[in-house]
């Protein structure tokens, strides 16, 4: 029965992710570890902590770029709230 329950899971998730992610969590938070996806579910993580690593590398090296200018440009300085806007503003239209 178990093996059946995981097939279903992995087709599960190909067909609609965000009912398997409800499953998941679902499965999850019963303690019901049998139902797990456990490929996927593995993926999903180190998708997401790539994604997280990648967002915090992107975040620190706009901060360095902003403390260069500000070191060696302060002509162009601007103040704290217009980075912020900008920054903001980027990602708005990256999504």
């Amino acid at each position: 029965m178990t093996t059946e329950i995981y097939q279903f899971d992995c087709k599960l998730y190909d067909q609609d992710f965000l009912l398997w992610l409800e499953t998941t969590i679902n499965n999850l938070q019963k303690r019901q570890l049998s139902r797990l996806d456990y490929d996927n579910l593995i993926e999903e993580l180190s998708a997401m902590g790539r994604k997280e690593k990648h967002a915090l590398e992107s975040n620190l090296i706009i901060i360095l770029l902003h403390l260069l200018k500000w070191q060696y440009q302060p002509e162009k300085k601007r103040t704290v709230g217009n980075i912020l806007l900008l920054n903001i503003d980027e990602d708005w239209k990256d999504n």
